[in-house]
């Protein structure tokens, strides 16, 4: 099922004209967005994937009611609250398990968005980072947000003249 509702986005992104480069780019960050459900939310958990394309947009939404970034970092000393696992996660892009090798899903995910017009929320207990912008040319900005259970992280990317 992962794979066809990968194959889907391609197929549609191709279809409204995106470079087929950067098509196998973006379905490759959302395949790593759909891997990290399985190895980080715990295996009690609803999960759901979802994208939207239109003339010149792209939506992307993939969360999970799973433990959580909190719950995921908490081992590591610098870490006391969902807006600094988000930050270890998300923009220093470390893995929980230590391993220096891992932790990379979130550069995949940025590296495929950094030649377009591209917006990235990313949510989990309290917190959110956003980022938004070519390439993430701008800087991450923190939000305290009510409560979540679980991880969320939506994506829009804009290319042509539409803007919306």
């Amino acid at each position: 099922m992962q794979q066809q509702f990968l194959m889907d986005i391609r197929k549609r992104l191709e279809q409204e004209g995106v470079p087929k480069s950067s098509a196998q780019a973006l379905t490759g960050a959302a395949g790593e967005l759909i891997d990290n459900i399985g190895q980080h939310a715990g295996t009690q958990c609803e999960a759901l994937a979802a994208f939207d394309i239109t003339p010149g947009n792209f939506w992307l939404a993939v969360g999970d009611s799973g433990v959580g970034a909190l719950a995921t970092y908490i081992a590591m000393p610098e870490v006391q609250s969902a807006r600094q696992a988000l930050d270890v996660a998300v923009v220093d892009h470390r893995s929980s398990t230590g391993d220096p090798a891992r932790g990379l899903g979130f550069r995949q995910v940025l590296g495929a968005l950094r030649s377009m017009d591209a917006a990235l929320r990313v949510r989990s207990g309290d917190a959110s980072l956003e980022i938004e912008g070519v390439g993430g040319s701008g800087n991450w900005v923190s939000r305290e947000q009510q409560q979540l259970c679980g991880f969320v992280v939506s994506a829009h990317v804009r290319w042509g003249a539409q803007r919306s």
